[in-house]
C-alpha cells in the first residue's frame, strides 16, 4: 500500500491495531473509505466483513481481557521456531511411525532435560554445546 498513499496515510493504515474505541474504529473506517484506492478499501472491507478478524486485530474490539491480550505474543516467531527445531531434531518427510518413534524420543529428552533443570536450578545453554562451540569458533566453516 506504501506506493498507493502518503507517508502519513501509510502510518495511519499501519497502526489501525491501535484503534482505542468503537468511535475510532468508525472514523478509521471512514478514513479508508476516503482514500478511494480499491485494493486498500477491499483489504478493510475483508476485516469488517468478518465477525472475529477486527477482533482479533485491535485489542479494544476483543473480548479478551486486556492483562491476556498484552501476555500474548503479537506474532507466532516463536512457534515457528519451535517448529524448526522440532524438525531439526526428528527430521522431515519421516512415515508417520518414524515420526511418532523421533518426536517420542526427543519427548524424553526434553522431559529429562526439564527434570535435571528443576532438580538443578541449571538451566541448559545450547552455546555449550560442542557443535556450537566449533560453529562460533569457525564461522567459515559452519555454511
Amino acid at each position: 500500500f506504501k506506493s498507493l498513499v502518503t507517508p502519513e496515510e501509510f502510518r495511519r493504515l499501519q497502526d489501525f491495531m491501535h484503534i482505542d474505541s468503537v468511535e475510532a474504529l468508525h472514523s478509521f473506517t471512514m478514513f479508508v473509505e476516503g482514500l478511494g484506492v480499491k485494493k486498500i478499501c477491499d483489504w478493510w472491507a475483508h476485516k469488517e466483513m468478518s465477525d472475529w478478524i477486527v477482533p482479533c486485530l485491535v485489542k479494544s474490539q476483543s473480548r479478551i481481557l486486556p492483562e491476556h491480550w498484552d501476555s500474548t505474543p503479537a506474532t507466532t516467531n516463536t512457534g515457528e521456531a519451535q517448529h524448526h527445531w522440532t524438525n531439526t531434531q526428528t527430521g522431515i518427510k519421516l512415515s508417520l511411525v518414524e515420526g511418532i518413534e523421533s518426536a517420542r524420543s526427543v519427548d524424553w529428552r526434553v522431559v529429562e532435560e526439564v527434570k535435571s533443570s528443576m532438580t538443578t536450578g541449571i538451566l541448559p545453554n545450547r552455546n555449550n554445546e560442542m557443535s556450537q562451540r566449533l560453529a562460533s569458533a569457525n564461522p567459515g566453516l559452519a555454511t
